[in-house]
Parts: structure tokens; C-alpha cells; sequence
């Protein structure tokens, strides 16, 4: 699946899309080439990346809404699909415990029932589907819930009693629907889609909508934000679900002391890793720590102590051993150590460093991954015999560095210029000042991607080799450039 699901990529013409869609399929988020043709068929409707989490859900709960093929679906339907199915789980969460009284009441002002709601679950059930808010997706992963209140955005609904039928429906109102958004103590400007909007997710005058309650409506939610201190009361059932901690509570963690309270959680710990200043314990005790993606995480400090560089770079996951492989200022021989590492990933990154000694390119030059030789290839002031060397390699992603240099012996352009992939050809082709019999050979090219540029560069010679007057020949390679 992976090698169709490459070559279906490989063949896509090059733009946003392909890019967006490459990385889906280097994260490992979507390799099956089945959903990759899904993505690319619907590109017009939505962006790629914004698809990826319909169909990572889709294919997870594949069995559990049906089996469905994808290819029947518009991305809205797969989105309404994910959204019954989530429906129905929580009426069967609902069962246990009562969702609706996850709020608090602010006030009644006039016909304006204003409160505060308590969790995510309320949030897309009070709702009733009766707006376009992200607060109230049924989808826990598409629900922005927990991002506003975390942050210290705390959103107030305001429901006006007085309209019969309030929402985005036909014959509702969304203007009997409103949401609040206080942020630092001070009530956040309506803007499309940000926190103060209507029930279809529209600015609205607070004036006009509220009349003459507004100013106690404002007095009364800015009082409730300062009260809490701009800090959202987290039930205790949450604070012990450490995906939600992982999810919403760490990154919005500031202080180091706040952090060290979830220590016992490694992505605290990866936080705290990073921060500029840190204590020489505590330093050395992330030098220590049990988990790999800590370790990676400070390998990538700055001002390391030596000897905590020297231990990492003998840590026994290669992904620690490749950070610190990439840090500026190695001792020599840490970078001679790690270029004879046992991972290409390791190797790699050391192909990368400016100023390496010359017997360490050699070595590089011979290495069995590819990716290293070739970026061995591109490096400036290579010596004569390492370009005539690479020139001659198997890969002909090497070859292709070596024909695209500045400047190259004439044995190695005569060589490259009938390699067997068009491409290296092509890339001589482009050269300036070529041998004249260079230049005749690959105007025969059998690949006008060859003898396009030959066209371009060498006008004359070409035209005397297909006999073909100069202005034909211009107007020819000027529709083939277009």
C-alpha cells in the first residue's frame, strides 16, 4: 500500500495540495492510497490538512458506524456521519450522568437568560444544534470547548427567552442566541467566528441585541471573569484524566512551579526541558530521565554543560543521539564518533555540519544511506576525485547533485551526459559552454526534456543537426517552455 500510495503522490502535479497531502502521508496520518485519492478528489471543497481528522476518525470507527465505503461521501456527510455517531454515544453517556446541569447561572436581565457553561458536554448539548459555534460540535476532537476556557477566554451564552425559536435554522433567530466572550477582564469585540458572535457565528452590536440590559449583562459576566481570576474550574474528575491534562491543561502552563506539579507526566516534563532557565539539579536530572522524548527534548537546549552532551550522544535511542548530532560547537571527536553511527538518521545529520574534516567526507562519501551521500554531493569545495566518484554512483539522485554543480571537470560532463535517466541528462543539457560535440549529442537526445534546453541554449548547432530554419526552431522551443 505504501509503494501505490507513494507512486499515486509521485504523480500529482506540484502546488499546496500535493504538499499537504505528502505530509499526510509522511506523519503516517493517512497512508492508505485509497483515502489519499479520497483527499485529493475533494481538495476544491476543503483544504487537505483540514480533512486529514475526518478521515484518521473515519477509518478508526469504520466498523462502528457500518463500514461505509468513503468514496460514497461528500467530506459534510463523512462530518455528519462522525457527528451521529458521536451523538448516539453520548445519549448513552447521558444515561449516567445529567449533562444539562454542568452550568452556572449567572442572571436573568430582562428576557436574557445569561450563563456560564461548565464543561464541553454541556456546551454541545445545551446548544441543541442550534448554532455554527465550534463550543458546540458533538465531536469531541472537533470541539474547541476546553482551547477557549483554558486560555483564560471564558465564553457566556445568552439565551432571549422571549424568542420563540432561537438558532440557524429556517424560521429561527440567531439573533436570540448569543455568546459572550470575556478575556483579561474585558469583553472581547465581535468579529466573524471569534468569541462574541450570534448563534450563526456573526458579529452583533451588544447594544442593539441587549438594549438596555447590556451594561448590567457586561458588569455582571466581567465580575464572574475576575472572580475566577480568569481561570477556568476544572472538575476533579478531570484533573485525574491525564489525556485532558496532557490536552489542555499543560500547554497553557506558565510557571515553572505549575509545572513541576504534573511532573509525573512526560509532556511536563518535555515543557520544562525547553524552558531557558532551569535549575543545575533539575537540569541533570532531564540529562537522566526515563522517558526518550524528554531526553530528545533537551538535547536541544542551548548552553548545554559538555559532559551532558557527551552522555547523549551515547544514549541508546538514536532519535536523542541525532539532536545532539545537529547542535553547533561539537567537540571533533563527537563528530567523528557519531558519523560512524550505527543509524543512517545519525549519519545523516552529521552530512549536514559545515567544516568537516575531509577524511570524515571521504567516510560520508562511502555511506550506505543515500540520503547521506547525496548531500555529501552538494556540499561546495568538493575535492576533484570525490565529484568524479559521486558522479559514478549507483543512486541517481547522486548523480543528478553531481551534473546540477557549478563547476565540473569535462570527464565528468561527457559521463553525465549519457547517463540513463533523462533528468541527469537534462541537467547537463542546461550547462553553459559545452563541448560542441556535447552539445551535438544530446540535441539527438531521444527526450525532448534533453534537447529542449539544448534548443534554448545552443540555437545554432541545433538547427544545423535538424536542418530546420532558426526562427522554427524558436517558435517550437517557445511553446514547449510555455
Amino acid at each position: 500500500n505504501e509503494g501505490r500510495a507513494s507512486d499515486f503522490i509521485d504523480k500529482l502535479p506540484d502546488g499546496e495540495e500535493k504538499t499537504q497531502l505528502q505530509a499526510a502521508f509522511d506523519s503516517g496520518k493517512v497512508v492508505n492510497p485509497h483515502y489519499l485519492q479520497w483527499l485529493w478528489k475533494h481538495k476544491d471543497k476543503e483544504p487537505i490538512q483540514d480533512m486529514v481528522p475526518l478521515v484518521q476518525k473515519f477509518v478508526k470507527l469504520k466498523r462502528s458506524i457500518g463500514k461505509p465505503d468513503i468514496n460514497r461521501f461528500e467530506p459534510s456527510q463523512i462530518a455528519k456521519i462522525l457527528d451521529d455517531y458521536y451523538l448516539k454515544k453520548n445519549q448513552e453517556k447521558e444515561q449516567k450522568e445529567d449533562i444539562l446541569s454542568q452550568y452556572e447561572f449567572i442572571g436573568q436581565f430582562g428576557p436574557w437568560k445569561v450563563i456560564f457553561p461548565l464543561s464541553m458536554e454541556f456546551s454541545a448539548k445545551w446548544t441543541k444544534g442550534r448554532t455554527n459555534w465550534c463550543t458546540a460540535r458533538v465531536d469531541p476532537e472537533h470541539n474547541l470547548f476546553y482551547h477557549y476556557f483554558m486560555r483564560g477566554t471564558f465564553l457566556y451564552y445568552c439565551i432571549n427567552q422571549d424568542v420563540p425559536n432561537p438558532g440557524i435554522h429556517e424560521g429561527q433567530n440567531p439573533k436570540g442566541l448569543i455568546s459572550i466572550g470575556i478575556e483579561d477582564g474585558e469583553f472581547i469585540k465581535p468579529s466573524p467566528g471569534d468569541a462574541s458572535v450570534d448563534a450563526d457565528n456573526d458579529p452583533y452590536d451588544p447594544r442593539k441585541v441587549f438594549g438596555e440590559h447590556w451594561q448590567a449583562i457586561l458588569s455582571k459576566t466581567t465580575s464572574h471573569y475576575k472572580k475566577l481570576k480568569g481561570k477556568f474550574p476544572i472538575s476533579d474528575s478531570l484533573k485525574k484524566d491525564e489525556e485532558f491534562v496532557k490536552k489542555y491543561i499543560i500547554p497553557n502552563l506558565i510557571t515553572l512551579e505549575e509545572l513541576m506539579e504534573y511532573w509525573h507526566i512526560k509532556e511536563a516534563r518535555k515543557k520544562i526541558a525547553k524552558r531557558r532557565k532551569l535549575p543545575e539539579d533539575l537540569i541533570r536530572k532531564l540529562a537522566n530521565d526515563e522517558d526518550r522524548d524528554v531526553r530528545f527534548a533537551f538535547a536541544g537546549r542551548e548552553n548545554l554543560p559538555e559532559d551532558l552532551i557527551r552522555k547523549l550522544a551515547g544514549d541508546e535511542f538514536e532519535s536523542v543521539r541525532n539532536r545532539i548530532a545537529g547542535r553547533e560547537n561539537l567537540p571533533e571527536d563527537l563528530i567523528r564518533k557519531l558519523a560512524g553511527d550505527e543509524f543512517e538518521s545519525v549519519r545523516f545529520e552529521i552530512s549536514f555540519r559545515e567544516n568537516l574534516p575531509e577524511d570524515l567526507i571521504r567516510k560520508l562519501a562511502d555511506d550506505e544511506y543515500g540520503g547521506t551521500r547525496i548531500q555529501i554531493a552538494v556540499r561546495e569545495n568538493l575535492p576533484q576525485d570525490l565529484i568524479r566518484k559521486l558522479a559514478g554512483d549507483e543512486y541517481g539522485g547522486i548523480r543528478g547533485a553531481i551534473a546540477r554543480r557549478e563547476k565540473l571537470p569535462e570527464d565528468v560532463i561527457r559521463k553525465l551526459a549519457g547517463d540513463e535517466y533523462k533528468h541527469i541528462r537534462g541537467a547537463i543539457a542546461r550547462r553553459e559552454n559545452l563541448p560542441e560535440d556535447v552539445v551535438r549529442k544530446l540535441a539527438e537526445d531521444e527526450s525532448e526534456y534533453v534537447r529542449s534546453p539544448v534548443l534554448k541554449n545552443y540555437p545554432e548547432i541545433y538547427n544545423q543537426i535538424h536542418n530546420k530554419p532558426l526562427q522554427e526552431i524558436y517558435n517550437k522551443w517557445r511553446k514547449v517552455i510555455k
